[in-house]
């Protein structure tokens, strides 16, 4: 992960932890889930 700094890596966490997340399933029992969640940003 690329660290940016003035903030935007703060701001990349916070949304990354308000997303609505649910523990994944099989059969219903709970399994371990990887997933990757690209963050872009456009500074005008």
């Amino acid at each position: 992960m690329k660290k940016l700094g003035a903030g935007l890596n703060e701001e990349a966490i916070r949304c990354v932890e308000k997303m609505d997340f649910k523990p994944g399933k099989q059969r219903g029992e709970p399994v371990n889930v990887q997933f990757a969640v690209p963050v872009h940003f456009s500074l005008d």
